[in-house]
């Protein structure tokens, strides 16, 4: 079977739990690069997927200049942004996975459609993962103190001070 080589734009629990599919079946897949427009998960994300600087991007459009070669685009973007960056994706001829809801309505729906059938490319809709026990397990850990200090430890913001009270 040919390994998969796969763009992750959305560097958050669900795009992670997608994208970490190739973390345990290497001979499957492969990230080949990350988007995110936190500078925080974008870096988190790139050093997690083992790459170079160079294939971590702020925004799709810097993904798209970049003209990165993989089979597809997992969008874990949030909901209201599936439409302009699946649109841009598809424009460029990139297959396309998305969770649902695609988009808000109809007509949004019909122009992605259109976008894939014109250029030659797939969207594949996926389900939310709320159910899915790696998710749960995912969500539960990165909200424990610890997870919360070991991250504030790592970007230098571990006890800073916010409010100060004296009183005699």
């Amino acid at each position: 079977m040919k390994k998969i080589k796969v763009a992750l734009l959305g560097c958050g629990d669900r795009g992670c739990i997608y994208a970490d599919y190739a973390l345990r079946n290497p001979e499957e897949m492969e990230i080949v690069a990350v988007t995110d427009i936190s500078d925080l998960k974008r870096e988190e994300a790139r050093v997690h997927y083992s790459l170079p600087e160079d294939k971590a991007f702020a925004s799709v459009e810097d993904f798209i200049a970049a003209g990165i070669e993989c089979d597809i685009v997992i969008d874990a973007t949030m909901d209201k942004a599936h439409y302009p960056t699946a649109m841009a994706l598809l424009n460029a001829k990139y297959n396309v996975l998305l969770e649902k809801p695609v988009c808000p309505n109809k007509e949004e729906l019909l122009d992605i459609q259109k976008a894939a059938h014109d250029n030659g490319c797939k969207v594949i809709v996926c389900h939310v993962l709320l159910r899915c026990q790696e998710s749960h397990q995912r969500r539960q850990d990165r909200q424990s103190p610890q997870h919360r200090n070991d991250r504030a430890r790592r970007h230098g913001t571990l006890h800073r001070l916010l409010r100060s009270r004296q009183m005699e």
